[in-house]
């Protein structure tokens, strides 16, 4: 990691010392601190919230996106539960608690928990949530955009999907489901392109037998090692959308 990646960290009138990218994004998910931190770059005298620097900001946004997928266990970045009357939701990333509450599914005085704590607590007084450290999130760009574009409530999914595109077969796991489409895992290579219409076979464990879905793949991403992409359905599913119903916050 480049020194650009490297910069000092202030947290009230605390000096922290210089830090790394990933040194700042642990300090965050184990709550040492919160999003409304200050960093100064050292060619610079000038403090500035951590999320007003793009490449930082950039950089946050990419480790919340990947968390909402399931891929941290024990972090404040994810396992979040919202009670709604006696019925506890969750576990939710802390992406998908801002977009619950963009999405008016969440307000600051509903109850909220972590998995590490106990006690419930209001949503607005909560860890990353509490007093400025929320309106830095909600004012972070690339962070936004990710809210725009997922307009809809999304759940974690973990199910076994098998993908039949262009004569090919894939086998997969499911990280998250949506009104829109399902987040895909695969763990080996694939052919798959962009734009491409695939039928999926989601093994499901809700209801009678599985469920069959076509859609496109969007946001592709290959890794070498495995493929993490999204299935944008054709049209809705009675079952899925009924599923995801049970397990949003209703508020």
């Amino acid at each position: 990691m480049g020194v650009n990646n490297r910069c000092h960290v202030k947290v009230g009138q605390t000096l922290l010392g210089e830090k790394s990218f990933s040194e700042i994004l642990l300090m965050l998910s184990s709550g040492v601190i919160d999003f409304n931190t200050k960093i100064r770059l050292s060619h610079e005298d000038r403090w500035a919230f951590m999320l007003n620097h793009q490449p930082l900001a950039l950089y946050t946004a990419d480790k919340l996106m990947l968390a909402s997928t399931g891929s941290e266990r024990s972090s404040l970045f994810t396992n979040w539960y919202v009670r709604g009357g006696q019925t506890p939701f969750g576990p939710f990333s802390l992406l998908q608690m801002l977009e619950f509450y963009v999405q008016k599914r969440l307000y600051k005085d509903n109850r909220v928990r972590h998995s590490m704590c106990d006690a419930w607590a209001p949503f607005g007084e909560s860890g990353p949530f509490a007093g400025k450290s929320l309106d830095q999130l909600l004012g972070c760009e690339p962070l936004r955009n990710i809210i725009t574009r997922r307009k809809t409530p999304r759940i974690k999914y973990t199910r076994e999907v098998f993908i039949s595109a262009g004569g090919d077969l894939y086998e997969g796991t499911s990280s998250n489901l949506s009104l829109q489409g399902l987040g895909v895992v695969v763990e080996h290579a694939t052919s798959l392109v962009p734009g491409q219409t695939v039928n999926a076979i989601i093994k499901a464990s809700h209801g009678q037998g599985s469920v069959q879905v076509k859609g496109r793949v969007v946001n592709l991403n290959k890794q070498g090692h495995y493929e993490r992409f999204a299935i944008q359905f054709q049209k809705s599913n009675e079952r899925l959308t009924r599923h995801l119903a049970l397990h949003v916050p209703r508020l």
